[in-house]
């Protein structure tokens, strides 16, 4: 589960860039308090994704950014087997 959801984050961001070619990247720095001027705009991008990844169907929330329609199950190993 980590791997794909790993694969499904890099393939969104991938295409944001692909997307956005005048993005430039110069150093930052830790400390530093300014925004990124190309963070809005980066967001924006990776909000409108519509992909069909290993993890099911990615859409994200334009308002707050979370992905929607997601679900996980967590599956515990009991004594008397698999619990959900």
């Amino acid at each position: 589960t980590d791997a794909a959801l790993m694969y499904d984050a890099v393939h969104v961001v991938s295409v944001a860039v692909q997307q956005f070619p005048q993005m430039t990247v110069s150093s930052l720095q830790c400390n530093r308090h300014k925004p990124w001027r190309f963070g809005t705009r980066f967001m924006s991008l990776i909000k409108e994704a519509h992909w069909e990844g290993l993890t099911g169907r990615i859409t994200f929330n334009k308002t707050n950014g979370l992905r929607t329609d997601f679900d996980l199950d967590v599956i515990s190993l009991k004594e008397e087997g698999l619990e959900k």
